[in-house]
């Protein structure tokens, strides 16, 4: 049978100092922080999914007291980060063989993994390899084959032995060959115009310029945009359209010649003068959300204006930041009451787009409105009477206002009621319910699981008291040594809070008088 080391040796023990020094360092031992590790797994959900997890292997093994190497096992499904902003991330997923460090929380924050808000972490572990977030992009002597580059001389974007997307290609080809066309379009319409006006009129060059922004030929010459040109005459020629009134004293800065109706003479009226309301109708649904568009939107009948507001000004939905009772604590004790009328504030964006006096604030779990029809200029006082709990439970407030586009948002706030844990030391073998709320501490929990510290007293039993209703503790180390501290079985005594409440709780007893100090991990 082969021998098997622990890390305790020859001098741990020499000395108090020694032994003090070694629990420090067996203490400190069980931190995990941040090591250096390999990808062994990746698991990802695809270019478009979220951000996925991969198994790591740790790269610096474990060392007993005699220079033993024992390697660590695989860490299943940590994390790893992306760079992201809202909806846009730059997606570079890890791959196996990729070294990396993984960071280790100092709370359990496997809830957090699966949700991403904010709560209460379900065990009292700290720096536990269990929350690990992988940081990768660290592999030594590994050069790049692919990359995108930014820097002071610009952006390089190098696909290596792979190959840019369909779409960005197709981008860059239309690019390239809408200029080379374009180009090749004005070179040839610029020489044909300039034949066919020589053809036609015996003209001398260097008089006359032409300029012309844009222009396509589609079989007969036609010109969108303006034509830039001095006009030779006073009128405009019956056979050309016109009247043959003199308008050359009528113009000015803004002003156009128009027929406002078929047939009609030739007229010079201000540009603001003329009704050139366009409307955009179309019943088809948009495809995607562009700017304010959302995406199944259509038009009927709207101006240029409508629609360009529509486009660049998206609507700003309000919404509620905060919302609670002013001067109102949470946890309270079983028996304990909210305040007596409370008074209500909360706080918004984009306020200006709330519906005046649309606001109610509702006690959820009473089923009954507080207020209605309130104006958003919190605080908002109330006659509201008080809530009280004789029992672990909850009270939920709810505040709710109705946007310029009549949909309504909401907020919730919650008080909660807990049962106080009391702990201690007695001499005591049989409490009584004044013994149990005497103890040195107590704290409101949701249950009895956590540490609990105990002062040194000479001759005394360590005592920890939870309700019933809990469930019983069958589980006591010490956590300064991991050893199992022995406690007898519990015994209910019924204990009657500061708040005049009764309810059966257990009372565990330590086996022995334990004079130390200590502190107890209870599961």
């Amino acid at each position: 049978m082969a021998l098997v080391y622990g890390s305790q040796d020859y001098s741990t023990s020499n000395t108090l100092e020694a032994a003090l020094s070694f629990m420090v360092d067996q203490i400190m031992s069980r931190m995990s922080v941040c090591k250096p590790v390999k990808v062994v797994a990746v698991h990802t959900n695809g270019r478009s999914g979220v951000v996925g997890t991969v198994d790591v292997t740790i790269l610096t093994n474990q060392q007993t007291v005699i220079g033993e190497s024992i390697p660590h096992t695989i860490i299943y499904g940590v994390p790893f980060i992306r760079i992201a902003g809202g909806a846009a991330a730059l997606i570079l997923d890890p791959k196996i063989g990729d070294t990396g460090f993984c960071v280790f929380a100092d709370r359990d924050i496997s809830s957090f993994k699966q949700t991403g808000v904010a709560g209460v972490p379900p065990t009292f572990r700290q720096y536990d390899m269990s929350d690990g977030i992988y940081i990768g992009g660290w592999n030594l002597n590994v050069p790049p084959q692919q990359w995108i580059v930014i820097d002071d001389d610009g952006i390089d974007i190098n696909a290596g032995t792979g190959t840019l997307s369909e779409e960005a290609q197709t981008r860059t080809s239309d690019i390239v060959d809408s200029w080379t066309q374009n180009a090749q379009s004005i070179e040839t319409n610029v020489v044909d115009i300039w034949q066919m006006t020589a053809s036609a009129f015996d003209l001398v060059a260097d008089t006359f310029d032409i300029t012309v922004p844009e222009f396509h030929i589609h079989g007969n010459l036609s010109v969108d945009g303006i034509v830039h040109c001095t006009w030779e005459g006073n009128s405009v020629g019956v056979g050309f359209g016109g009247t043959g009134a003199d308008l050359s004293a009528t113009g000015g800065p803004n002003m156009v010649v128009v027929q406002q109706t078929e047939g009609a003479s030739f007229t010079v009226v201000p540009i603001g003068d003329l009704d050139v309301t366009v409307e955009y109708s179309n019943p088809v649904p948009t495809p995607a959300t562009l700017g304010g568009i959302a995406a199944g939107s259509t038009f009927t009948d709207q101006t240029m204006q409508e629609m360009w507001t529509s486009l660049l000004y998206p609507y700003q939905v309000p919404v509620f930041t905060s919302f609670y009772i002013v001067g109102q604590a949470s946890p309270l004790e079983v028996g304990q009451s909210i305040v007596a009328d409370p008074s209500f504030t909360w706080s918004t964006i984009n306020p200006s787009n709330i519906t005046p006096n649309t606001i109610i604030i509702s006690d959820v779990t009473a089923s009954t409105v507080i207020v209605s029809g309130v104006a958003n200029t919190p605080p908002e006082a109330t006659t509201y009477g008080t809530v009280t709990k004789v029992s672990a439970t909850s009270e939920v407030f709810e505040i709710v206002a109705t946007d310029t586009k009549n949909n309504s948002f909401t907020d919730n706030y919650t008080v909660d009621w807990l049962w106080r844990v009391y702990w201690g030391d007695s001499a005591s073998t049989s409490l009584l319910s004044g013994d149990v709320v005497a103890l040195t501490s107590s704290q409101l929990q949701s249950g009895f699981n956590g540490d609990y510290a105990f002062s040194a007293a000479s001759s005394e039993y360590k005592i920890l008291c939870y309700p019933a209703s809990m469930g019983t503790a069958t589980s006591f180390i010490d956590a300064g040594t991991g050893f199992a501290v022995p406690f007898n079985a519990p015994y209910n005594v019924n204990v009657t809070n500061a708040y005049g409440v009764t309810t059966s709780y257990n009372v565990h007893q330590s086996t022995y008088q334990l004079g130390g100090a200590l502190t107890l991990e209870v599961s």
